[in-house]
Formats: structure tokens, C-alpha cells, sequence
């Protein structure tokens, strides 16, 4: 369960990047498993790990931070082991994310929003 947020500007301190943006598309990539866990099989199951999703958006309005034109985020499915998130393909939303040290955008379950766009505005550019 996600904390809630006192204000739109509590919230944005926390990512790198707020955008109005609309979701374009979805891939899905399946986790690899090495060979030696593939062997081991047979004696012990492997822990589950979920797929990576990479979502394409389309930029509409920055709000806070820097990104081009279209943008790639990177999260896991939802549920259990971990807190990824699906984004509605040809939807606009806002999007809350970070980079990572790789320079990619990512997000999980407590990246979603808890105010409007125009809440996030007014709030980082009064």
C-alpha cells in the first residue's frame, strides 16, 4: 500500500520526471532465466519473477524535469512479486517517474498520481 500525499508538490519532489503523456504502446519481455537455474529445476522451483513491461508515451506537456518527444518506461507486470503498473494504451494521463542509473525511465505501483495534471502545475510553478 502506497502513503498518501499531503500536496501535488510533496508528491513531485519524489520523482525526476511529471508529464502529461499519452500512452502509445506495450511490449511485454519475458524474464531469462540462466542455464544453471533452468538445470536446478528439477530440485528446487525457481522464485517467480514477473516480465518486464516497456510502455512507449508520447510527451504532451512536461510538467517537471526533461524528456523528448516520446519516452520508454520501464516497470513490471502487476502483482505479486512486484509493484508494477499498466498504463491504458491511448489514454492521456500523468505520469510520475525516475531514471535509473542506466538513464532509464522506470515506474511501479506507487508512481501513480494522487492529484491532477493542473494540481502538479500550479503547485510547481507558483
Amino acid at each position: 500500500m502506497c502513503p498518501p500525499e499531503t500536496s501535488a508538490e510533496s508528491q513531485a519532489a519524489q520523482w525526476d520526471l511529471v508529464a502529461q503523456v499519452q500512452v502509445l504502446e506495450e511490449k511485454r519481455i519475458e524474464p531469462k532465466r540462466s542455464f544453471w537455474s533452468r538445470l536446478a529445476f528439477w530440485r528446487t522451483p525457481p522464485p517467480p519473477q514477473s516480465a518486464e513491461l516497456r510502455t512507449r508515451m508520447k510527451v504532451i506537456r512536461l510538467i517537471k524535469g526533461s524528456a523528448d518527444g516520446e519516452i520508454i518506461i520501464h516497470s513490471s507486470e502487476p502483482g505479486m512479486p512486484a509493484c508494477g503498473i499498466r498504463y491504458p494504451i491511448g489514454e492521456e494521463i500523468t505520469l510520475l517517474s525516475n531514471k535509473n542509473d542506466a538513464g532509464n525511465f522506470g515506474s511501479y505501483s506507487c508512481s501513480r498520481p494522487q492529484f491532477s495534471a493542473a494540481e502538479f502545475h500550479a503547485a510547481l510553478t507558483e
